[in-house]
């Protein structure tokens, strides 16, 4: 028989081959040593931020919390730059961008630098509202390094579709020009996995739908795409000219498209666009594009510019001018007025006309507009060569509107009259002191101002006055006031 502790045997070795069978739970793994990386990367000669951002970035996941509470410390800044660079690579929790961001509100400039730079590196959107903030620093080297930490992030992290958020957060941003400016560089990259055209259209519906809108802000914003969206834009307005009736385009309001376009493309293509939407678009969009394809500066374009000149609408016909006139500027070589000659002198709103070649000036619209005076019986035409004269007349044109004081039409004797007045014409002065015992007050007025102007003499409006002040002047005494 077997005493207790001979039992008590069996049972422990039965009982251990028991537990030999099941597993230990295994011990937690100690937490890297990152203060003692830090040390030895300290102590190397190979003191660089990328090696100790290396290094660190190698212990995982599991040295996000110390590398956390170290971005909060008074690290230098070649040791912060690298651990807040491992922090970016291994970040999973909002914390942590969190901490970096914090950086952000340091006195010290470099230490900032340090916090955008990181951002740029992380690979979720965590740290987009921190940059989004950084494009208003008020040091201009941050806001820099913000942008270009948001076109890092754009083209490392396509997903994250950086383009579309910033677009959505615009108005939140203070310095609207820089962020066109990163808007259209984002745009423009490829790599930033964005279509352009869903942004265009976004950006036009939500400019349809708003109560009052800003034509200037949204042809700022699709400027600032980039040539990339020129062909959105093209297809954009050739879609608005065929079908007006649409929700998206209750008013098909195409102003500020036109211009963003001119803006961005002066090819052929655009060109031809505009040009088919002043041909057909309603008052609003027919002057804007007169206006966009003056500022595109092509001679392409002139002929169906001047032919605009005589559309129905005054406002466009003005816009015209200004147009052709922005074209010439930007081609200073070119002799527009032979080119268009025939065209010009074939329309039939002689009023911009002469206002056109008055304002282009020399010797070629100046013999236009001389040869515009030729028909006195043609009222418009010939007040529009006089109008035009007013501008750039010289001393040569005298004769030709001299004659005209014999006219007719009283209107074409009073512009003579506030031409010649212009032009200091001395030869004049004997027929309009005769106007001035004219019985059409206007005309008087008219004569009178010209005297003024032509002899320096401020005597008043009677005729007997400036005739003794002729005589005097013919006998070779000017002398005082009669």
């Amino acid at each position: 028989m077997m005493t207790a502790p001979h039992r008590l045997v069996p049972l422990l070795v039965l009982g251990g081959l028991l537990l030999a069978g099941v597993p230990r739970a295994q011990e937690p793994a100690a937490p890297p040593d990152v203060d003692r990386a830090i040390a030895a990367w300290r102590r190397s000669t190979d003191r660089t931020a990328e090696r100790l951002t290396a290094t660190l970035a190698s212990f995982g996941v599991a040295a996000e919390p110390r590398l956390r509470s170290l971005v909060r410390t008074r690290l230098d800044l070649l040791a912060l730059r690298g651990v807040a660079s491992a922090l970016a690579r291994i970040a999973t929790e909002p914390e942590s961008a969190a901490a970096v961001a914090q950086l952000r509100e340091s006195d010290e400039i470099g230490r900032r630098l340090v916090a955008v730079q990181a951002l740029g590196e992380w690979g979720n959107d965590d740290a987009l509202p921190a940059l989004l903030a950084s494009l208003d620093d008020t040091f201009p080297a941050v806001r820099a390094a913000a942008r270009d930490a948001l076109v890092q992030l754009a083209r490392a992290h396509p997903e994250l579709r950086v383009l579309q958020w910033l677009s959505d957060r615009r108005a939140g941003v203070g310095d609207q020009q820089s962020l066109m400016a990163l808007l259209q560089t984002l745009a423009a990259d490829a790599a930033a996995g964005v279509r352009v055209g869903e942004l265009v259209d976004r950006w036009i519906r939500e400019w349809l739908a708003r109560e009052r809108r800003d034509d200037a802000e949204l042809t700022r914003q699709l400027a600032g795409l980039g040539s990339r969206a020129a062909p959105e834009l093209r297809r954009w307005l050739a879609e608005s000219l065929e079908d007006r009736s649409t929700a998206r385009r209750a008013r098909a309001e195409a102003a500020p498209v036109a211009l963003a376009l001119a803006r961005i493309d002066p090819s052929a293509e655009s060109i031809a666009v505009l040009v088919a939407l002043q041909d057909q678009g309603v008052v609003s969009e027919r002057v804007a594009a007169v206006i966009a394809l003056g500022e595109l500066g092509s001679t392409a374009a002139l002929e169906s510019l001047i032919a605009k000149l005589d559309d129905r609408v005054p406002e466009v016909r003005s816009a015209v001018v200004e147009a052709v006139l922005r074209i010439r500027a930007a081609n200073p070589d070119q002799d527009l007025l032979a080119w268009h000659r025939c065209q010009l002198e074939a329309l039939d709103h002689h009023a911009e006309v002469g206002q056109l070649l008055g304002r282009i000036g020399g010797s070629t619209a100046r013999e236009m507009l001389t040869a515009m005076l030729e028909w006195p019986q043609d009222t418009d035409l010939t007040l529009a060569g006089l109008s035009g004269l007013w501008q750039c007349g010289q001393a040569e044109d005298i004769p030709a509107v001299l004659a005209l004081l014999d006219a007719a039409d009283m209107a074409i004797r009073r512009k003579a009259c506030l031409v010649l007045g212009r032009l200091r014409a001395t030869e004049a002065i004997p027929r309009l002191i005769g106007l001035l015992r004219g019985e059409q007050r206007g005309q008087s007025a008219d004569a009178h101002w010209a005297l003024q102007q032509i002899t320096g003499q401020r005597l008043g409006p009677d005729a007997s006055l400036w005739e003794a002040w002729w005589a005097r002047r013919e006998q070779g005494d000017p002398g005082r006031r009669p």
